[in-house]
């Protein structure tokens, strides 16, 4: 195997469980690095040559065979549906820096094609399929797939950086992620989503509309039901946003042209209540039909909150690059069904199956959004949920209270403390009826005082804690915030 670093290799770590963020931190001690998840029970670490499992108080650890790093696509003399000729996706591994990442491609004897449109880490290159095994062999690879016709070209495109997880990202190579919501086996669920935060630049009834569009779409395939709620904390419930910047999760948004939307996988590979929530970059433009196609984010999104990962495949809805979809491929709905039961009635020889009526949120009268956009750690929490909407004279209150979080002064922080103390106010013309806690672990508790609050002490495990606060007005309207908080 060639490298470009002289003294660290990437393995294949094996534990004998899902990875979570105590695993990383543990690794880390050890002295190696974790660069990426490999699900059910695996990551790629970056290690000093000659580390072995027993150092690691792992199961097994092995280096990846060139073979394994090339899509099974790239193995047919058949040219995929959609990809170019000659043209291949070079996924490095995240830790490698990208002018090596194109050093190696290039001494590998490769044509580079620049596309400022690619995502970090991948490289868009030319030559033979014949030399795909050899290029391969480099450690720095992590997986090499076919190109679409749209990179090649170098058409303006947007790059989906993948679904979310507690424990660390993953890569191309990973089609499916965990068992889906139903656990081991071809079963089915039964969903909510509830919206806690729309856009402005569309009618919110439309908007509510396109992304259960998106949702009945995947469900004329299989036998997961989708039912509106209001209550977006809730398990086994999609919570939909629209944000911008840092809004209370590890990963902010950048501004306009960038990520256009990021989705957490299902439970266990990440906690609730933020298990398969949809957030959509509010920084972009958003459209019905063009540019940017809000169905055909949701779409793709959709996919990723049912567990699927990206495809191989350019003309696939789940290829990384989004593209302007009606529907789902043939490789779309294959996927998802070795996930789910196939639904009995064929699509097209019936009505779909009733995913119920949404609940239509209003627009907000005030987006939670950071002071500062490019801090990933902002003072405010991460918007409101339950009922947006104003109340007018004789109206019903629908308006959620105001809610902030002062102490910790930031939504993400690191501790070596056992356990934290979150403080902060809320407010409501009818006045706040009760704050309360609760943990990603099973924890909760009611907070003293509702204008002025105090939360805690509220007990840490190693790792990453999601610590969700809730205030509910007389009224029944809830809002909530979110502090994440790792301790060392």
């Amino acid at each position: 195997m060639q490298r470009w670093s002289s003294d660290v290799t990437h393995y294949l770590v094996e534990l004998d469980h899902m990875p979570a963020p105590e695993d990383l931190d543990r690794l880390r001690g050890l002295g190696a690095q974790p660069v990426s998840l490999v699900p059910d029970s695996g990551l790629i670490v970056a290690a000093p040559d000659g580390t072995t499992a027993g150092a690691l108080g792992v199961v097994r650890l092995r280096s990846l065979a060139p073979e394994e790093k090339i899509s099974p696509l790239l193995r047919s003399p058949k040219l995929p549906s959609g990809a170019a000729a000659g043209w291949f996706v070079v996924e490095f591994h995240p830790d490698v820096n990208p002018y090596v990442a194109e050093a190696i491609a290039v001494q590998a004897g490769w044509l580079i094609r620049n596309n400022p449109d690619l995502a970090p880490g991948q490289v868009l290159v030319q030559g033979s399929a014949d030399g795909l095994k050899t290029l391969a062999a480099w450690d720095e690879v992590d997986y090499i797939f076919p190109a679409s016709r749209r990179l090649v070209r170098g058409e303006p495109v947007y790059v989906c950086a993948g679904a979310d997880s507690q424990a660390g990202t993953l890569g191309q190579s990973i089609p499916l992620v965990g068992d889906g919501w139903d656990g081991p086996g071809l079963g089915s669920a039964n969903l909510s989503y509830a919206f806690y935060n729309v856009t402005r630049q569309l009618p919110s009834g439309e908007v509510a509309a396109i992304i259960v569009r998106a949702f009945n779409e995947w469900a004329k395939y299989v036998q997961v039901n989708f039912t509106a709620s209001n209550n977006s904390l809730g398990n086994e419930t999609i919570g939909i946003r629209f944000a911008t910047g840092a809004h209370g999760d590890p990963y902010p948004f950048g501004p306009a042209g960038g990520i256009l939307a990021h989705t957490f996988y299902p439970a266990p590979v990440n906690p609730e209540p933020i298990a398969g929530d949809m957030h959509f970059n509010d920084a972009n433009t958003w459209g019905i039909g063009t540019n940017i196609d809000l169905f055909s984010v949701a779409l793709h999104e959709t996919g990723h909150a049912l567990g699927l990962g990206h495809s191989d495949l350019p003309t696939a809805v789940m290829y990384p690059y989004y593209q302007m979809a009606t529907g789902l491929s043939a490789e779309d709905v294959g996927a998802v069904q070795k996930l789910y039961a196939a639904r009995s009635t064929p699509p097209g020889s019936g009505t779909p199956p009733s995913t119920g009526t949404p609940s239509t949120p209003t627009t907000p009268t005030s987006p939670t959004t950071p002071t500062t956009p490019t801090t990933p750690t902002p003072t405010s929490g991460n918007g409101s949920g339950g009922n947006n909407g104003g109340s007018g004279k004789g109206s019903k209150d629908t308006t959620p209270p105001s809610l902030s979080v002062t102490s910790p002064a930031s939504t993400s922080v690191t501790t070596s403390a056992a356990n934290i103390t979150v403080k902060g106010s809320a407010n409501d013309a009818s006045g706040v009826a009760s704050v309360v806690w609760s943990t990603a672990a099973g924890a909760s508790g009611t907070a003293s005082g509702t204008s002025a609050w105090t939360a805690g002490p509220i007990p840490l495990y190693r790792g990453m804690n999601t610590i969700t606060v809730k205030a509910t007005d007389a009224a029944g309207n809830t809002s909530w915030r979110t502090v994440m908080v790792r301790r060392n």
